[in-house]
């Protein structure tokens, strides 16, 4: 009742229908984070019309510290699944019952900041052929400190806002990769609902938010707000950050970027990729002489060769790869010494 009263003072003074903005938030286990992360999602400056929350069957007190927020929150919702589902299965049903005009994936341990919510709206109102959008964001710690922000191509740096048609981001994603931050999308609610429809983790792992920014482009143009709305959580202990320090396959962004239905992007973006490829190589390679395992290390050290003289041959060069390759060679020379190789 509290929302829609505070909704109604927002409609437009001729009339109009205001739009309503909703978020979803898949959790599990989330008992040390839930609880800031929704009273940030309730403190906005234009309120959300609902905040939804999916309980992947978690064991620990999740559960019950949303109930507990519910007597105070009204626009607050526990959906509870009678099993685990898995986290592919539980980002699937968000996006399949996204409500409202506009919806956004919330993640349980990341902070929202107070206007998050009126910025978007803003947005969408003034431009009707976007289908969903982004942030710039602010890392967090484990302990709410915040320690930087997320990295983010200069071209998108220029502008308080910026408009990038389907070409333009595709092309930014085979440059730069996944600059996107996940929990800052907003996408219209519609377009959730009927075409993006799941979180396929089957098929791209990792990178499967970067499929669902794909299939979004299908439907219009992708929105970035040069300001930070969002306080996103980077913890040492997190699975994404013990994964780069140890990855030695290829990363999952490929699968997306060199999936069948994208051949086309991929020919008109070769030398972009190529970059991408070779970058991901080198970071391999560093993680596989981390290791000091000495089958290993020669099995790459051959390969890494012919990968970073292909890049040379090619014209693909950059400061960041005379960095790499003078970092590749430095340590190769120390374990050479220390007989490692």
């Amino acid at each position: 009742m509290w929302t829609v009263l505070t909704l109604s003072f927002l409609s437009d003074p001729k009339g109009k229908s205001i739009m309503l903005i909703t978020a979803s938030v898949p959790a599990y286990n989330s008992e040390s984070t839930i609880k800031e992360t929704i009273l940030s999602l309730s403190h906005q400056s234009y309120p959300f019309y609902k905040i939804k929350v999916y309980d992947n069957k978690s064991t620990d007190s999740t559960r019950s510290i949303i109930k507990q927020l519910m007597s105070e929150i009204t626009n607050l919702q526990l959906i509870e699944n009678d099993i685990n589902v898995g986290a592919e299965a539980n980002f699937t049903r968000c996006i399949s019952e996204a409500e409202g005009d506009l919806c956004v994936i919330a993640h349980a341990d990341d902070i929202y900041l107070p206007d998050f919510a009126k910025e978007y709206v803003e947005f969408f109102k003034s431009s009707s052929d976007l289908s969903a959008a982004f942030c710039l964001a602010n890392e967090i710690n484990a302990k709410g400190t915040v320690v930087g922000k997320r990295y983010l191509p200069a071209q998108l740096k220029k502008n308080a806002r910026t408009i990038l048609t389907k070409e333009r981001a595709i092309k930014l994603f085979y440059q730069y990769g996944n600059f996107v931050t996940c929990p800052s999308v907003v996408a219209r609610s519609d377009i959730f609902r009927n075409h993006i429809k799941n979180w396929d983790g089957t098929t791209y792992n990792t990178s499967a938010d970067l499929d669902v920014w794909f299939r979004l482009l299908e439907s219009g143009k992708f929105g970035f707000i040069n300001k930070p709305l969002i306080n996103y959580r980077v913890a040492e202990a997190s699975y994404s950050y013990r994964v780069a320090k140890i990855r030695t396959h290829k990363h999952d962004i490929f699968k997306v970027l060199e999936a069948p239905k994208n051949v086309r992007y991929m020919r008109e973006n070769k030398n972009e990729l190529n970059f991408l490829l070779n970058k991901d190589y080198a970071n391999r390679f560093l993680n596989v002489l981390r290791t000091r395992d000495r089958d290993q290390i020669k099995a790459y050290s051959w390969e890494c060769d012919f990968e970073m003289f292909a890049c040379l041959k090619s014209g693909v060069t950059s400061p960041w790869h005379f960095k790499m390759m003078a970092a590749i060679l430095g340590l190769r020379i120390l374990y050479k010494l220390k007989g490692v190789l």
